[in-house]
């Protein structure tokens, strides 16, 4: 965990100079999210494609307007392997994202970080509510479309990664 903390902070301190004008866009944007988690086999102790699933989320961001930085909350709701059942999973994230312009101005890869609590519909396996974190990466195209891959940690063995689509509203270009 420490050296993916100091590969996070390695990337955004050296490419800073590539930071997108932040003052551009507009300070608020809300994005629908629709991705497929795929999780590993240690989690649930057989093969992992029988228990891939979709995950579903809302976030809201403030861009900050001096830095290239936002801060966000993330509500989802996702299915919870294990061995005999599938339940699902819900819960709320915090969400922070660095933003690059590297290509032009309607391409903005990202680089972020989250983290909170998942709660499950089962009450056997996940009595109470599971801390976990969550680094990612990405890229906004027009300010909005944004594809990603995240990768949620809630242990040492208790993984699962997932790819998504979300559609943006808001924070857009400032005229």
């Amino acid at each position: 965990m420490k050296k993916l903390i100091f590969t996070i902070c390695f990337v955004v301190v050296a490419l800073s100079s590539y930071a997108q004008r932040a003052a551009e866009f507009k300070p608020f944007e809300i994005e629908l999210n629709g991705g497929y988690s795929f999780y590993s086999a240690a989690t649930i102790g057989g093969y992992a494609r029988n228990y891939n699933a979709m995950t579903y989320s809302v976030e809201a961001r403030y861009n900050f307007q001096k830095i290239p930085f936002d801060l966000g909350i993330r509500a989802f709701a996702t299915k919870i392997p294990d061995a005999y059942e599938n339940s699902h999973g819900y819960g709320v994230d915090l969400t922070a994202d660095y933003n690059m312009l590297f290509i032009g101005n309607n391409i903005i890869p990202f680089i972020g970080f989250g983290g909170g609590m998942m709660f499950c519909t089962d009450s056997i396996y996940h009595k109470d509510g599971v801390w976990h974190l969550m680094p990612r990466i990405g890229v906004e195209l027009y300010q909005h479309l944004r594809i990603g891959f995240n990768v949620d940690i809630y242990g040492s063995c208790d993984t699962y990664s997932t790819i998504s689509i979300g559609v943006v509203f808001g924070g857009s270009r400032k005229k």
